[in-house]
């Protein structure tokens, strides 16, 4: 060995009690994490996994995540919260500053009401402690006079057992009870024990402080450990079986962990964590030196919780992992280079400072010349001297004095090579040989260098801005021409053997040329990052990657497959940026932006700890819904977001889930996220199903899961659709039976228009009018007037045959109708010869033969007009006939001159005939029924025309003919 290393190791050995040591990577909670103050007196896990915390600002529970506080808001009794304690059936019990009692159930918290008597004592003497039975009588003990109180569902029992004046300790139905009043050294102090309702005094010899605190916890092997002043007493079997001083009085609390190792906590002087030995106690780990500790919990995965009362929590998820910072002695917390030997690890910095290690410990630093040297590279030679590249100059530490080495700029890259080379450059490509400048500036290259590696057979590969190249001796050939990948930047490259190098680059990751073919390893395969710092290959051929975002540690099988394990501040680095690595024996050296990290390969390994997952929030419709396993819901609740927790400390939250929707999802969902949402979900049955990644990446076999229900909308329901089927039924059958009764109506009245028909031909040729018209025939022919008596037969014939033509069509043309008028017009004319006069004025513009009205429709009014106005009256008799059109129908008006409808009636009783107008009641029936059934509105208005005197002046029938 050399000289140099036997005087470092003397100095280690000379400065190991002076140096300030390493200390372990912990996680610090506070309020700006989420605690809802920093004034913490009490940890506990409890079954389920999750984190409780007691503050003078609430109750806490921590899931990896986030905190969710209780308060008196959410019905706890005290806001201050000195110790939380579960029973058998999982319910968590509270109490704090005002001696009221509060459980935590079914997501509830609940307050235990005391009697009055309890609540009275308590007020004035405060809770020491409090337990559950397994009978489930609670169990509480008061600090003054020894006082314990036994409730149950029944009655409340005062059970004064000891006259001395602090109740300490009770669990189940063991008590210890003592006192803090100061015992001088000289006098003998006791402590009274009572087991199974026996009491018995054990007296000892007092050690007293001036805090006079007393404590006492049970040990996993049922024995107590009891401490007063600077004592600890082992009790077991009613007798003191060890009796050990401690090192401190002002004491706080004591706590066994999975070991059985000691945790004592104290004021302003951190925790510590003692080994019991007869007479003993070994200090074994000494934690948050400064630090009011007021509780220390082990939890299910080996993790230590630290809670203070004035600087929050602490977690330590890692014994493994220590760390120096600017806390230990060093100059900067950014390490930017790394390199020694099984003996002695050199750290240079970001400000120009080389630290060197011996055994763990920092032994000696080094300036250099200014701050803004920045250490680049570095390598410890075959000889024990250390190159140095820095940002101004580099250097070469030899037999401890420093001297600079040519060129004079900084050499940005320094490698050690085979035959005792050592290769460096910037921008160029050096060789040194025994401490000189061999050769400078090898001709053919001028690049940035980031790397240089050489292999055994002498290949110099060099990694630069622009890629991968390599130099054989003669020339120099670049590799991103045969691998495109190889084109970008390339940080590091080392020599792994048989004829396989390893390539780190900045943005492909890793890769690995083996001969002449390249494997990638990448983000997808594990790595952390694909931007690679450095590489690192140790002694057992593990290649460590050095990431922005971590460490990775790689390995390989027999059949050249690759695991990766993977190291983040999560698990105790300092920083995630990590600079540089190097390993002696098992420990791993970390230079990262936040410090030197330094941890045992082994332990870091450890043992693989499964999460605790659980479904810890459910919105439906955006609205918070409490906790079940099955829900049932309606159609229109289909909008899900479901979150999810796995409980794993040791990963701070970063822990990757695996999720699927039964039902609906055929592959999982990988995520990092502890929630999922789920939108306009189709009715059916769904079950939610979640796990999560243990903390070596594995999946967990234990599921949470939650099942949904979703219910049919009332109109795709069976129940929906019969009665559905029965309403329809319903109303065919009220349809059928409403066109049933409307086509029978419509029959009927199809019959009664038939009727009217008939009724109409038969008013229009009535007997009267035949015999009268034959009359005429005949009087002509007596007369032997055969050119009248012909013309007159002639009409009547044509008439008979038009009434006849007409009364077999529903619907006529108007100029029919009006043909068949104007013979009988020209009849009635010839036979009353001067006593009637009329005229017909039709407006040219209307289609007569086009228009369809109903057959035999105009000549009963015209008809009514000559007979009862015109012929009673003793003057010639004016009938006039015009059609005119307006708007969307045809006006028919029929007006005489006549005796009026009044005096018609008058003259017919005179005659003695009964004055009934059949053919306009035949006429306004058929109407009536005609707009019935076609949906028509054909309109009569009959109007009495008068003079200025009021007396009659003739009758005016407006018929309105709709004209579709």
């Amino acid at each position: 060995m050399p000289c140099k290393i036997v005087h470092l190791l003397a100095l280690a050995m000379l400065l190991s009690m002076g140096v300030k040591a390493q200390d372990p990577a912990y996680r610090h909670f506070t309020a700006n994490d989420g605690l809802p103050s920093s004034e913490v007196y009490c940890v506990l896990q409890d079954s389920n996994g999750y984190i409780w915390m007691g503050t003078d600002r609430g109750v806490c529970r921590f899931d990896g995540y986030n905190f969710k506080t209780f308060t008196t808001n959410d019905g706890l009794s005290d806001n201050t919260i000195f110790m939380i304690y579960q029973d058998a059936k999982k319910r968590l019990w509270f109490y704090g500053l005002t001696g009221r009692i509060d459980y935590f159930e079914n997501n509830k918290i609940h307050h235990f009401r005391l009697n009055r008597e309890v609540e009275s004592y308590i007020e004035n003497e405060g809770i020491c402690c409090l337990t559950v039975d397994e009978k489930d009588n609670l169990w509480i003990g008061t600090n003054g006079k020894g006082m314990v109180w036994k409730i149950s569902a029944k009655d409340t029992v005062k059970v004064p057992m000891s006259a001395r004046h602090t109740f300490i300790g009770v669990t189940g139905n063991q008590f210890v009870y003592g006192n803090n009043v100061t015992t001088p050294n000289s006098l003998i102090d006791t402590i009274d024990f009572v087991e199974n309702n026996k009491m018995f005094s054990l007296p000892f010899r007092a050690m007293p402080d001036s805090s006079n605190r007393i404590a006492c916890v049970k040990l996993q092997d049922g024995s107590y450990a009891l401490a007063k002043g600077h004592l600890l007493l082992i009790i077991k079997n009613d007798k003191i079986i060890k009796t050990c001083k401690m090192e401190f009085g002002n004491f706080i609390s004591m706590y066994e962990d999975i070991e059985g190792h000691l945790w004592i906590t104290y004021f302003n002087q951190g925790t510590t964590c003692y080994e019991i030995g007869n007479g003993i106690l070994k200090p074994l780990h000494h934690y948050l030196g400064n630090k009011t500790i007021s509780w220390v919990f082990e939890d299910r995965e080996g993790n230590l919780w630290f809670s203070s009362v004035t600087d929050g929590l602490y977690l330590l998820d890692s014994k493994a992992f220590l760390s120096f910072t600017t806390n230990n002695g060093l100059k900067s917390n950014s390490i930017t280079k790394l390199a020694g030997n099984d003996n002695i690890l050199w750290a240079g910095t970001n400000n120009g400072y080389l630290h060197c290690f011996i055994n763990g410990n920092l032994v000696k630093t080094i300036k250099l010349d200014n701050h803004d040297n920045i250490i680049q590279s570095m390598v410890l030679d075959s000889q024990g001297n250390l190159w140095v590249g820095a940002v101004a100059k580099s250097y070469l530490l030899k037999n401890g004095i420093v001297q600079t080495i040519p060129p004079m700029e900084g050499l940005r890259v320094i490698s050690a090579g085979y035959h005792a080379n050592i290769w460096a450059g910037r921008s160029n490509l050096n060789l040194f040989r025994e401490g000189k400048l061999a050769r400078q500036t090898i001709p053919g290259f001028n690049c940035f260098l980031d790397a240089i590696c050489e292999d055994e057979s002498g290949k110099v590969w060099m990694g630069c801005s622009n890629g991968l190249w390599c130099y054989d001796g003669r020339k120099f050939k670049y590799y991103g021409d045969v691998e495109p990948k190889l084109k970008s930047r390339v940080t590091d490259i080392k020599y792994y053997g048989q004829n396989t190098i390893w390539i780190a680059t900045l943005g492909e990751g890793i890769l690995v040329k083996n001969n002449n073919s390249f494997t990638q390893l990448t983000v997808k395969n594990g790595l952390l990052s694909n931007l690679c710092n450095r590489l690192y290959i140790d002694a057992w051929h593990i290649v460590w990657a050095c990431t922005n975002e971590g460490l990775s540690m790689i390995t390989t099988d027999s059949s050249g497959h690759y695991f990766i394990k993977n190291y983040t501040n999560v698990n105790g680095l300092l920083s995630n940026e990590v600079h540089d690595v190097f390993r002696q024996n098992n420990k791993i050296w970390a230079a990262t932006s936040g410090g030197l990290n330094v941890f045992d390969v082994d332990e870091a390994s450890g043992a693989v700890h499964k999460p605790l997952i659980y479904i810890s929030g459910l919105r439906i419709n955006g609205k918070d819904t409490s906790i079940a396993k099955k829900y049932l819901l309606k159609y229109n609740q289909n909008n899900l977001s479901i979150n999810f927790v796995g409980l794993l400390f040791k990963n701070a939250g970063h822990i990757r889930y695996r999720y699927k929707m039964l039902g609906l999802d055929t592959n999982w969902i990988v995520t990092n996220f502890n929630s999922a949402q789920y939108s306009s979900l189709q009715p059916g049955d769904y079950t939610f199903i979640v796990n999560a990644a243990d903390d070596h990446g594995n999946w967990d076999n234990n599921f949470a899961n939650v099942a949904f229900s979703i219910a049919l909308p009332f109109w795709r329901t069976s129940w929906f659709w019969l009665l559905c089927i029965c309403i329809v039924i319903v109303v065919l059958v009220i349809i059928l039976f409403i066109v049933i009764k409307g086509f029978v109506q419509k029959n009927k009245l199809y019959e009664q228009l038939n009727q009217y028909k008939h009724h109409s031909l038969s008013a229009q040729m009535n007997p009267h009018f035949i015999f009268n018209s034959l009359n005429s025939i005949q009087k002509y022919i007596l007369q032997n007037d055969k050119i009248s008596s012909n013309k007159y037969l002639t009409k009547f014939a044509n008439l008979m045959r038009l009434t006849l033509d007409n009364s077999l069509q529903t619907v006529i043309s108007l100029g029919e109708e009006m043909n068949a008028l104007r013979l009988y017009l020209e009849l009635e004319k010839m036979r009353f010869q001067d006593k009637l006069e009329y005229s017909i004025e039709i407006n040219p513009i209307i289609d007569l033969q086009s228009i369809k009205i109903p057959a035999l429709l105009i000549q009963p009014y015209v008809e009514n007009a000559i007979r009862h106005g015109i012929m009673p009256k003793d003057s010639t008799g004016h009938l006039f006939i015009g059609m005119q059109p307006v708007k969307d129908h045809i006006s028919c008006v029929i007006e005489d001159d006549g005796i009026g409808r009044t005096k018609a009636g008058e003259y017919n009783k005179m005659q003695n005939r009964k004055y009934r107008s059949a053919g306009m009641e035949i006429t306004q029936n058929r109407i009536e029924i005609i707009n019935t059934l076609y949906k028509k509105n054909m309109q009569i208005y009959v109007t009495d025309l008068m003079n200025d005197r009021g007396d009659a002046t003739g009758t005016r029938v407006n018929i309105i003919l709709p004209l579709n």
